[in-house]
């Protein structure tokens, strides 16, 4: 008697999201969400933006997916999970993210 195992079809083309992925990016939004609400926080009252939970919100949504994009990136540059390579690349894509939100205000 032969038994004949067959993988479903769709477990070969479902991507894995990695746990640290996730797990950098939710960290990327609750630090980008405490960024911008400590900079509405010490802005004078006549500065503050209109709507600032949604600016904060914003904000921390932003910096959550360039966070979670920049951990993908950052783990495809270095086979081994190099800490120092993904450490720069979030160093250098966490400048340039600050850079362009602070640019656009």
């Amino acid at each position: 008697m032969s038994y004949t195992f067959y993988p479903p079809p769709y477990a070969a083309y479902v991507p894995a999201v990695t746990p640290p992925v996730v797990h950098n990016a939710l960290l990327g939004a609750f630090i980008g969400g405490a960024a911008a609400a400590a900079t509405q926080l010490q802005m004078p009252a006549q500065q503050r933006a209109e709507y600032p939970l949604g600016k904060i919100m914003k904000t921390g949504v932003a910096t959550g997916i360039a966070t979670a994009l920049v951990t993908a990136l950052g783990q495809t540059i270095s086979p081994n999970h190099s800490k120092v390579a993904t450490t720069a690349t979030l160093f250098i894509a966490g400048t340039a993210l600050l850079y362009t939100l602070s640019k656009n205000d």
